[in-house]
């Protein structure tokens, strides 16, 4: 697929949204991780094994992790990332846990698959085995969402463009989205060409203060009903 004809490109950092072009983001795996120790009094931690204090170790190989794939990077969506999302364990403040749960978040670029992501997590997590007799760790897809791109000489971008173009006096960004939208089903499963693009600012999602601008909203239904009209013709 042919990316070329941008020179600024919204990648994984220049945040997407703000009625910019996106034509395709990236995939998304989840993975749960236990570790599994044994419960005690908490008076008596040594009768028992902290699977929270086996965890940290888990968490902190995961942050290397990180730090490493940084070195790889694609031309529209950046580099791949790995983050822990969230975490539980114990059951009281009296008893050593005897489990901890966390679930990561991988996100992939292409020429990345699911099986090469598991094999990677799989040897980070035999090195621990290999390093600490008394860990048990237990992993699991929790769930995969699949990357998605179109091409930028689809039809519907080149129209999508200039009606941004017309409606804000601005040409807009084209390129990736570092998160997974419903377009994925669109362009994989039913082959339909398919672009991203909305008010708002991913700098805003999930936040306490999430919010969008009503000039953009405004804007975006204009768009949208421009868009429409001219891919009808």
């Amino acid at each position: 697929m042919s990316w070329g004809g941008y020179g600024s490109l919204v990648r994984r950092g220049l945040l997407p949204g703000a009625l910019n072009l996106i034509l395709g983001d990236d995939c998304i795996s989840l993975f749960e991780i236990t570790t599994h120790g044994k419960a005690a009094h908490s008076s008596v931690p040594q009768e028992g094994l902290n699977a929270i204090y086996k965890m940290r170790k888990v968490m902190e190989q995961i942050e290397h992790l990180s730090e490493r794939l940084k070195s790889k990077s694609h031309p529209i969506l950046g580099s791949p990332t790995v983050s822990v999302g969230t975490i539980e364990g114990g059951t009281s403040p009296w008893t050593v846990p005897e489990f901890c749960r966390i679930v990561i978040d991988r996100r992939t670029i292409p020429g990345e698959t699911t099986d090469e992501v598991q094999g990677e997590l799989n040897l980070l997590l035999k090195k621990l085995r290999h390093e600490d007799s008394q860990i048990e760790i237990q992993t699991r897809i929790y769930q995969v969402a699949e990357a998605a791109q179109i091409p930028s000489e689809e039809k519907i971008v080149r129209i999508a463009e200039d009606e941004v173009s017309s409606v804000t006096g601005l040409l807009p960004k084209v390129g990736g989205l570092s998160a997974t939208t419903d377009a994925r089903f669109l362009i994989n499963q039913a082959g339909i060409p398919t672009i991203i693009l909305g008010p708002g600012s991913l700098s805003q999602a999930h936040r306490a203060n999430e919010h969008v601008s009503l000039t953009e909203v405004h804007q975006a239904a204009n768009i949208f009903a421009r868009i429409a009209a001219k891919a009808l013709q």
